[in-house]
């Protein structure tokens, strides 16, 4: 009987600290906190059937009243030891059904947390920082007619250079001889690649001639 109310006693505690926990979550009138509720009620009313008043009479059996009687009604000598043994195992109750409460807790919250978790969330900006469009628009514009500027002026200073100046000559021959070179190396680099795509064909006729050679002589 002492572990049984003590038992009903631990339920009924974890219980309480269930409801005051749903309670922050949902109204009143939610089922979960009804069934909670309920599950209070009854626990309380099985461990009032247990514990028995002070002046309650002793239950009849034959009439199917009681099993067992209260532990109010046991002898006097052992209410000291009851006692003690009941708190015993209450806290046991407790801390064993708290225990499993917070392991299933700790798993459910390590599944909750989400693989990103941003910490402080974007917000838009009350103004305009940057970058600067308008700058890059005159700047880009600017330096674009710089450019084109430049560059009707120096066509139009060498076309007005005479033809049989030295300076005119000396560039016009420079400028020939670096697109001269320029073809040259990209001639360069054609023959190498088609080269390159040639060569295993090559060595391979040749292991073949070679071959053919040494089986004559």
């Amino acid at each position: 009987m002492v572990q049984a109310a003590a038992t009903l006693e631990g339920q009924k505690i974890a219980a309480e600290a269930e409801l005051r926990g749903l309670e922050q979550i949902y109204t009143p009138y939610n089922i979960r906190v009804k069934e909670v509720k309920a599950r209070i009620a009854e626990l309380q009313h099985q461990i009032e059937k247990l514990g028995g008043a002070a002046t309650q009479p002793e239950p009849d059996v034959d009439k199917g009243e009681e099993l067992y009687p209260s532990i109010r009604q046991l002898p006097v000598l052992g209410v000291t030891f009851t006692d003690l043994y009941r708190r015993l195992r209450l806290n046991e109750a407790v801390f064993e059904t708290l225990t499993k409460e917070y392991e299933l807790a700790r798993v459910q919250e390590a599944k909750e947390i989400p693989s990103v978790k941003v910490l402080v969330p974007a917000q838009r900006p009350e103004s305009r920082y940057g970058p600067p469009r308008f700058v890059i628009f005159f700047g880009g514009a600017l330096l674009s007619l710089v450019l084109a500027c430049a560059w009707v002026l120096g066509r139009e200073a060498w076309e007005n250079i005479h033809p049989g100046s030295e300076r005119k000559r000396f560039v016009a021959e420079v400028a020939a001889e670096i697109n001269t070179k320029l073809r040259l190396e990209q001639a360069r680099e054609l023959s190498a690649q088609v080269a390159q795509r040639f060569r295993p064909v090559s060595r391979n006729g040749n292991e073949n001639s070679e071959n053919g050679h040494r089986r004559a002589s």
